[in-house]
């Protein structure tokens, strides 16, 4: 059946262009013996890179418990992303710690945000992300927070945090107690 479809077609290819039949039913053999769903599959490529970098992610938060046990309630590792949760009243212990430990030079505020989670008692997520430049390291940073518990503010950390927490406290209503300047940055609109 195959035969009396494909060899006209091979005959009437210019003489240049013909491929041998035989060759063309051996392609032919190839692609029907071979099937997508039954190829063996190594292993996911994005689970090895992340691997060894977790496992180390893992331990350099074990460590940071250690260091903290009064403060850091626990971490997560998901990827390449350490992320540290603690209660309000340690955020200026824990991110103190970060940024002068020889072990962590977190000398960089990168942002400062926070999640809005209307469902839970303590709706507000207050997500701190710092940059270590000696290390070329990343971290995550979280506390929570309602309306009405103040979160104590790092501004005397870190510099840079001063817009960062007017923004989220007018975007999301978190205060920062003890912030030097906490007015309105995005929706003053009484000013123009």
């Amino acid at each position: 059946m195959v035969h009396r479809v494909i060899r006209p077609l091979i005959a009437s290819l210019p003489r240049a262009s013909r491929v041998s039949a035989r060759a063309f039913h051996v392609s032919v053999a190839r692609a029907a013996s071979t099937s997508p769903f039954t190829e063996r599959t190594g292993v996911n490529p994005a689970e090895t890179k992340y691997r060894e970098v977790s496992d180390s992610l893992h331990s350099y938060g074990s460590y940071l418990i250690q260091c903290l046990p009064k403060f850091v309630q626990q971490y997560s590792v998901l990827k390449d992303e350490l992320t540290l949760y603690v209660d309000p009243s340690a955020i200026v212990p824990v991110l103190s710690f970060l940024r002068d430990h020889t072990q962590c030079q977190y000398k960089a505020v990168m942002d400062i945000t926070a999640v809005d989670f209307p469902t839970r008692d303590q709706r507000f997520e207050v997500v701190y992300h710092l940059l270590s430049v000696k290390h070329n390291a990343r971290i995550r940073v979280k506390t929570y927070a309602d309306e009405t518990t103040p979160v104590p503010s790092v501004t005397s950390l870190y510099r840079g945090a001063d817009w960062y927490e007017r923004e989220t406290w007018d975007m999301y209503g978190v205060f920062f107690k003890d912030h030097p300047d906490l007015r309105r940055i995005l929706t003053d609109y009484g000013s123009f």
